[in-house]
């Protein structure tokens, strides 16, 4: 009769079970959704924090500050996080973890779901994991440490500079402005002239790449070089750089991955690299002055060119020379004035009918460099020795 009874008393524990108790899957359970936005890690004293907001994800490491994060890393960790499933649950005949199984959990929070994974198991290799209700289940081991994570976007121009209208470098040795408000990129300073514009827009992407930490000392007023991106509506963005590898984005400091090399430009760096352009087309005559020497070129619609003095033809020769001039390269740029020079060694007019259409003025410098100006152009560039060299065969 007692058999009877408490066999009785057990099944009917068994089948009803404690009122408190929820039923426990047997198989394989998911532990993440992914849909609540907004995760936390927690392995010691490291923590991170994530939340989306606004269409983006932000991070909160163990300093507490809140950062834009790196959204491919972090849709790459919810991704796992999501992935993460339990093999079972812990049978009721072993429902205790090994005594020190919890005593540095990797602790995972997604809204109100809670997860502690613990140590190794009884069963080689899997570890344990209780969650929030209590339950003990066993899962595969997971390698999230909060420490390791690299969540943060680290670029400086997360959204990109944006349209640029106008750019202000300055710094020691340096005054430099260009804009494209109506039309190209145009050089203001130093000096009116024209720029180079591919330069410039390779700059640009460069910039907008740059990536960097907040830093670890900060950046000394005058070290720097600074530039400030003006948008077409007049809103601005002011960036330091210095040549050992820091900036200064606004108002904070940062250390760039490596120094910026070719990020600081210079006066010569943004300019269109030549002199003039002088096509032959509509040019109808030609002026060669050296010294005391003048040598005078004319041609007639089809006809060919003529030495007006001597009757002399010229074909090769006048070919070559539009050639040089269609453009005359810069090397380098002239830092002084043009007075410095003293008068032009050379010179070569281009006319079209009655009126000067180019000029040109050439000057050699005590160390054999040749200097070149054209047109109204105030600015004086090195220049190869090719078209010196050209011109003295007229003589």
């Amino acid at each position: 009769m007692r058999r009877a009874l408490f066999a009785a008393l057990a099944a009917g524990w068994l089948a009803v079970g404690p009122a408190w108790a929820a039923p426990v899957p047997a198989g394989p359970l998911p532990l993440f959704t992914g849909d609540t936005g907004a995760f936390e890690l927690v392995h010691g004293t490291d923590r991170v924090k994530l939340e989306h907001s606004g269409d983006r994800w932000w991070v909160t490491s163990a300093d507490g500050v809140r950062r834009l994060a790196d959204r491919a890393g972090v849709e790459a960790l919810v991704a796992r996080l999501e992935a993460l499933r339990t093999e079972r649950p812990v049978a009721a005949p072993f429902g205790r973890a090994l005594p020190d199984a919890f005593d540095a959990p990797l602790v995972i929070v997604e809204g109100r779901r809670q997860v502690e994974i613990g140590g190794a198991s009884r069963i080689p290799g899997l570890v344990y994991a209780r969650l929030g209700d209590g339950s003990l289940h066993l899962m595969r081991p997971v390698d999230l440490d909060p420490a390791a994570l690299k969540l943060v976007d680290r670029r400086l121009f997360p959204d990109g500079l944006g349209p640029v209208a106008e750019i202000d470098v300055s710094g020691p040795g340096l005054v430099l402005h260009a804009s494209r408000a109506f039309g190209p990129w145009r050089l203001t300073a130093p000096f009116p002239s024209a720029a180079d514009v591919d330069r410039i827009d390779a700059w640009l992407v460069r910039v907008a790449a740059l990536r960097g930490d907040p830093a670890t000392r900060p950046v000394a007023p005058g070290t720097g070089y600074q530039t400030v991106f003006t948008g077409p509506g007049g809103a601005t963005t002011s960036l330091v750089l210095t040549r050992d590898g820091r900036a200064v984005l606004d108002d904070t400091p940062l250390d760039l991955d490596g120094p910026p090399e070719g990020l600081v430009p210079d006066h010569f760096g943004w300019l269109r690299k030549e002199v003039i352009r002088v096509p032959a087309g509509g040019i109808t005559g030609i002026q060669v002055q050296q010294g005391e020497r003048t040598v005078v070129l004319a041609r007639h619609g089809d006809e060919p060119w003529t030495q007006k003095d001597t009757g002399r033809v010229y074909k090769s020769w006048v070919t070559d020379l539009f050639a040089l001039l269609d453009p005359l390269p810069a090397t380098a740029l002239y830092e002084g004035t043009p007075e410095a020079l003293g008068a032009a060694q050379m010179e070569v007019r281009f006319w079209r009918e009655a009126q000067v259409a180019a000029t040109v003025e050439l000057w050699m410098d005590g160390d054999g460099r040749w200097w070149a100006r054209g047109g109204d152009a105030v600015t004086v560039f090195e220049i190869p020795d090719d078209l010196p060299r050209h011109l003295a065969r007229i003589f």
